[in-house]
């Protein structure tokens, strides 16, 4: 007995120091119980920046993954996988707004998330011990990110997921704090809501909050009820599989029709593929991932990585989990996706990091209360700080995140479905494709026109088949899509036009939401012929304008958009360049000398000497070290070609000298440029040089044989 009971004693004094460990541990940030002013300042807060969010939110629809939200909102149909029913039920109620476009209301959903996360945010600072002040402006510093805003201001999941992760990590605190097993019960209810929204992001951000979660006065009971609501929380799913039975459904992203369907569509079976990404791109994106949290958060973020130090030199408690929480779901991604660093999927991990920026606010939360406490006291100039730091955030962020002017994939879908003939078929082949079918079933905007998509998104009427998305192999896809395509061309009576990808690659022209159409031909399946409607003064003003000054995926597309109406307006359709070229010169990339000399090649491919020379020299005016061998070949010979001489011959001199490998195909355009602008300005010893050195590689060059004719008899 008396051994049992020294044991006792001994593992009591464990239990007491271990109890004055953790005391000291969290020191820097206790768990706090929240004050009645404090829910006040989270509602107000939600409040202000929900007005200022309504604001900046899009007045229509937009671009990518926006449309589809808002008509699976609209009609309560189902949207690509997994399918996002709560999100698809709750934006239901916004469609009953009784004013401005529908689409804005559905957009106003994506900003009373944002606003409400905001204020929980708020909360979690609070009951960490930030001060209230400090609090207020950390939440904003967050609201007006790019990164947070500009997902309220659109039809998007991503600021409704965060506030499912956001109420998770509060209730998690709670728990710890109070001990109460119903903030337990609303840990795994809130976790349930989440999954049935966005549940990959949550599952990576859940690798931090799972440690977040104080475990040990947990039964294996206290997990059973948990797991009921749970499934409680998943109920939304049931949606899907009741909706799926619907054959009248008016809105189904790839006809989803049965239970098997159902769970292919919740398990993202068609996403299932990799990107390609090398261990060099997942470098680079985590380079990326830090850039973004610097040009973000701006001065703010010395304080946050400062923080972050800060936390962990003095041992507090919740360091790894939240860091875990920042990393999680922004390195997961790089490693299990294997994003490419290319610009269009560096912009789509744009998208993910909400879950990141949220937790790392906490350690910008600790790095200002490090400087109040060891630094600056002083309660007006910390208020006067913050206020100054806030305002250039928000001055520097506001033209890259608000949409409020954004109306291009309105403008645009309502012009190419009216450049149509009546009663004519419409084929889709991805991207952009969203505005077209709002402004068809929401809209009502050209009914007799029939619209048809390679993903299979309409219910009625679709032409392709509904299990293509999820049984057929990449291969097999192609052979059907084209099967079914080609059946409709021969027997349908009605004009038939495309906006595929493929034909617009040969023609060199290469972006997604496209101005241009081409008119299938029933005689020869596999060639078209351009038919492009003219962009309108109102739609450039828009593409120059009224968008987003991002530097990420939007910008992305208005470049290939441009780079698109450059080339095709430039090379087919001549007489509507010099207005397009109007407003190009209003945009940045006027300015940018590596897509300057893509346009100028892609000139030079259409012909258009004249114009691909002015291109030329824009480059070399704004680098000529951004100049490759071939640029500066085709930079000689179009101005060759365009007869203007005296530049001409400089150019292809120096590129002669510089880059010239003997009898390379440019390298004998080039002397026969040469020689024949010798040949008009009547150096004849010149032209007899160069035309011999056409002559040693191909002996049957015929221009070369007059050139050197046309020298012997004037040197004679």
């Amino acid at each position: 007995m008396g051994k049992i009971k020294k044991i006792k004693i001994e593992r009591a004094k464990e239990r007491r120091k271990e109890g004055t460990k953790e005391v000291k541990r969290e020191a820097i940030l206790p768990l706090q119980v929240l004050s009645r002013e404090d829910y006040l300042a989270a509602i107000i807060l939600s409040t202000l920046t929900f007005v200022v969010y309504a604001f900046t939110a899009a007045p229509g629809v937009t671009m990518e993954d926006s449309g589809d939200f808002i008509m699976g909102v609209l009609t309560l149909g189902i949207v690509h996988p997994p399918g996002y029913p709560l999100y698809t039920v709750l934006g239901h109620l916004f469609s009953f707004l009784p004013f401005g476009d529908p689409a804005f209301g559905v957009n106003l959903f994506s900003a009373l998330w944002g606003s409400l996360c905001l204020g929980v945010m708020f909360l979690i600072l609070r009951m960490l011990s930030i001060e209230r002040l400090h609090a207020v402006f950390v939440a904003l510093f967050l609201g007006f990110t790019t990164v947070f805003w500009s997902k309220t201001a659109i039809a998007e999941v991503y600021s409704f997921n965060g506030f499912l992760i956001a109420c998770i990590c509060f209730w998690i605190l709670s728990y710890n704090r109070d001990k109460r097993k119903s903030q337990l019960y609303l840990i795994f209810l809130t976790t349930g809501l989440a999954l049935s929204n966005h549940y990959p992001l949550v599952l990576l951000t859940g690798v931090g909050l799972v440690f977040l979660l104080d475990r040990r006065d947990l039964h294996p009971s206290d997990f059973f009820k948990g797991l009921l609501f749970l499934g409680l929380g998943l109920t939304p799913y049931l949606y899907l599989f009741i909706r799926a039975l619907d054959p009248e459904l008016q809105y189904n992203f790839g006809k989803v029709s049965d239970f098997e369907m159902v769970l292919d569509h919740i398990l993202r079976k068609q996403y299932l593929y990799g990107f390609g990404g090398t261990l060099w791109d997942k470098f680079i994106l985590t380079l990326t991932f830090l850039k973004l949290i610097i040009t973000n958060f701006f001065f703010p973020s010395l304080f946050l990585f400062s923080g972050i130090a800060y936390g962990f030199l003095e041992k507090w408690k919740y360091r790894y989990p939240f860091l875990i929480a920042v990393l999680s779901p922004s390195l997961g991604l790089i490693l299990i996706l294997t994003f490419p660093s290319d610009d269009e999927h560096t912009a789509y991990f744009f998208d993910y990091l909400i879950p990141a920026f949220l937790f790392l606010s906490v350690f910008l939360a600790i790095g200002l209360k490090t400087l109040k406490d060891r630094y600056l006291r002083n309660n007006i100039v910390q208020a006067s700080m913050l206020f100054i730091l806030l305002l250039t955030q928000i001055g520097i962020n506001f033209p890259r995140s608000s949409h409020h002017n954004d109306r291009l994939a309105e403008i645009w879908g309502v012009e190419l479905l009216n450049s149509l003939k009546r009663n004519s078929i419409l084929i889709l082949c991805g991207g952009g494709q969203f505005p077209i079918y709002y402004q068809q079933l929401i809209k009502r905007v050209r009914q007799d026109a029939t619209s048809y998509d390679r993903w299979s998104l309409f219910t009625k009427k679709n032409l392709y088949e509904p299990r293509l998305l999820y049984r057929v192999n990449g291969k097999e896809q192609s052979r059907l899509r084209n099967t079914y395509e080609h059946q409709l061309i021969r027997n349908s009576p009605h004009p038939i036009y495309y906006t595929c990808q493929q034909a617009l690659d040969e023609q060199n022209i290469n972006f997604t939401l496209t101005p241009f159409l081409y008119r299938a031909d029933k005689r020869h399946l596999e060639t078209a012929t351009f038919s492009a409607f003219t962009v309108s003064d109102r739609l450039l003003d828009s593409l120059v304008n009224g968008y987003p000054k991002s530097d990420y995926w939007l910008d992305h597309k208005r470049r290939k958009i441009f780079g698109g109406l450059i080339s095709y307006y430039g090379g087919q359709n001549r007489p509507e360049i010099e207005r397009v070229l109007d407003y190009f010169m209003k945009t940045k990339y006027y300015s940018d000398p590596e897509f300057i000399l893509s346009m100028a090649n892609n000139l030079y491919y259409f012909k258009n000497y004249d114009l691909a020379g002015k291109f030329f020299e824009r480059a070399e005016e704004l680098s000529v070290k951004a100049f490759s061998r071939k640029d500066l070949a085709f930079f000689c010979l179009s101005l060759a070609n365009g007869e203007n001489y005296d530049k001409a011959l400089g150019i292809c001199i120096r590129w002669e000298e510089q880059f010239s490998a003997r009898c390379e195909g440019n390298t004998i355009k080039t002397q026969q440029s040469i020689a024949g602008i010798y040949k008009d300005q009547g150096n004849w010893g010149k032209v007899a040089e160069y035309s011999k050195k056409i002559i040693q590689c191909q002996p049957d060059h015929k221009i070369a044989q007059r050139y050197l004719r046309l020298a012997t008899e004037r040197t004679n």
